[in-house]
């Protein structure tokens, strides 16, 4: 009985890791070849621009992914911190494991759920609160850039026709009015159990490294639009980029 136990214990993980592990290159191999949007013809002429663009714009495009995701992990070992401490390649473990999770689940949200299982039970609510404050502060920083894009584009371009800046600012009032006036029990219990434990450092560091994760992968969007020729202004591209977002 114990030997079934046993084996059990060590052949369901395992199995379960490469049940997602061949899920995973099953969904990019669906995105890259066997996507409507994309003909064949214009995959392989995108790459023929890509490896034509010459080494060191393509070493650069990967840098800038390589520093994002170190950015993501260690914002996670920060955020962890407050709880436990862990090593970076401990970090890395499972934030990298939960990006593997999340591509098979609805809006990602594997990604909670892979990390959870890194913890016991009665640390399961702590870490899905980490986690979700580290999601939140990249939404905030989108969000916060986006809204400048957007603004830019509207007043300057008149790109965005349907974009009323003054309805934008009346929605965001009365939000804020709803939640000043009401003051709900459960808004109040869960900000409380959400953020104080969070020291105010961890946040500014959190938001900080969210800052510069979303610079990076801005302007990796920005050199890809110079692997395909498109002829734009910098300024420009970035406000487009940041409303894209």
């Amino acid at each position: 009985m114990y030997n079934l136990k046993h084996t059990f214990k060590h052949v369901v993980p395992t199995a379960l890791k490469l049940v997602l592990i061949t899920g995973s290159f099953y969904f990019i191999y669906l995105k890259l070849m066997v996507n409507n949007a994309v003909s064949k013809n214009a995959f392989y002429s995108s790459l023929t621009l890509i490896f034509d663009s010459g080494f060191l714009l393509i070493a650069f495009i990967l840098c800038l992914s390589l520093s994002n995701w170190l950015l993501e992990i260690l914002k996670w070992q920060i955020l962890v911190s407050t709880h436990q401490t862990i090593s970076f390649k401990t970090a890395a473990k499972q934030c990298l494991s939960a990006l593997t999770v999340s591509l098979l689940t609805p809006n990602r949200i594997g990604d909670y759920m892979a990390k959870a299982l890194y913890y016991s039970k009665n640390q399961t609510k702590t870490i899905l609160k980490l986690n979700a404050i580290g999601q939140f502060s990249q939404l905030f920083i989108t969000l916060i850039f986006g809204g400048l894009g957007l603004l830019y584009l509207h007043f300057n371009v008149g790109f965005v026709a349907s974009f009323n800046p003054a309805l934008l600012l009346i929605f965001v009032g009365l939000m804020l009015l709803v939640i000043f006036m009401f003051k709900a029990q459960f808004y109040n219990h869960r900000a409380k159990q959400l953020y104080c434990a969070i020291k105010l450092s961890i946040m500014i560091n959190t938001l900080l490294i969210s800052l510069l994760r979303y610079l990076i992968f801005s302007h990796q969007f920005y050199s890809l639009m110079l692997v395909f020729n498109l002829q734009i202004n910098y300024f420009m591209s970035m406000m487009a980029i940041f409303s894209m977002y």
